[in-house]
C-alpha cells in the first residue's frame, strides 16, 4: 500500500478515504485497469491523428490515459507488496529486457 500510495502522490490514500470500500484485490484492480483501458481506446478511436484533433479532445485523450497510468501504478504496488516482490530488481530487469530487445 505505500508502494501504490507512494507512485500516486498519495492518490491512492484519497481514494480510500472517499471509498473506503474499494478492492485492492489485483483480480479487482485488473477489471478496473481494463476499464481504463476500454475508454481510452475509445478516445484514442476518436482521434485518428492527434494533430488534427481540438483541444478538448487532447484533454480528454490525456486525462484517460492517466486514469489508466494511475491505476497500472497502484496495480504494480499492490503486486509488489503482496508478492514481496523487489521492486529495484524488477526495474533493473525490465531495463536489461528493453536494452536486449526483449521488450
Amino acid at each position: 500500500m505505500r508502494v501504490a500510495n507512494h507512485r500516486t502522490g498519495g492518490w491512492i490514500t484519497d481514494l480510500l478515504a472517499i471509498m473506503p470500500d474499494f478492492d485492492l484485490h489485483p483480480a479487482a484492480l485488473k477489471e478496473l485497469v481494463t476499464k481504463e483501458l476500454r475508454e481510452l481506446m475509445e478516445q484514442l478511436g476518436k482521434i485518428i491523428l492527434l494533430n488534427k484533433a481540438t483541444p478538448e479532445e487532447a484533454t480528454r485523450l490525456w486525462s484517460e490515459a492517466k486514469d489508466v497510468c494511475d491505476n497500472v501504478f497502484v496495480f504494480m504496488g499492490v503486486l509488489e507488496e503482496q508478492f514481496q516482490l523487489d521492486r529495484n530488481k524488477l526495474i533493473q530487469q525490465y531495463e536489461n529486457e528493453v536494452r536486449e530487445g526483449r521488450r
